[in-house]
């Protein structure tokens, strides 16, 4: 569907890139511009996220589940989160109030294990992710049990 100028003539602009003002109708190229710079920057930070990740450094079997979720972190959630979880193109994961959206360690496993990582979200395995949510949780200044049970994340609580 085209839109007719101010005159009655037909623009040949689609109707979505015409924006109302007082004094009539004007082309509406800050919308054209916001929407030009989503499709080219998209790819940009996707690419960034699918990004090569260094390679996987071996869990041994004497590290603590808080260190070894590290290495999980570092290998595949840093290059979008950020070395330290202080964010970069994904969002922050460690400071002041960033768990509190999680009632408990198990809602934050569901979503961790079904979304992340970005590029290829539930191919960590259940241990990998289980690491990674006591790295976060100890990291965020809460207590993060020696062992989690799977069975027990609803135990832990995430709020304050």
């Amino acid at each position: 569907m085209t839109s007719r100028s101010k005159n009655g003539t037909n623009s040949g602009m689609p109707s979505a890139l015409w924006c109302p003002t007082r004094s009539g109708w004007y082309k509406g190229k800050p919308v054209l511009y916001a929407l030009t710079l989503v499709i080219l920057l998209a790819p940009v930070i996707l690419a960034a996220c699918r990004a090569e990740p260094p390679p996987a450094v071996p869990v041994s079997d004497g590290e603590s589940l808080v260190a070894a979720g590290r290495t999980v972190f570092v290998n595949n959630c840093a290059r979008c989160h950020g070395a330290r979880g202080q964010g970069a193109f994904g969002p922050t994961l460690v400071g002041d109030g960033v768990l509190d959206k999680y009632e408990n360690a198990q809602a934050l496993f569901d979503m961790v294990s079904v979304a992340m990582p970005y590029d290829a979200p539930g191919t960590l395995s259940r241990e990998q992710y289980l690491q990674v949510i006591s790295f976060l949780i100890t990291e965020n200044q809460y207590t993060a049990p020696k062992e989690i049970e799977p069975d027990r994340l609803a135990d832990i609580s995430l709020s304050r």
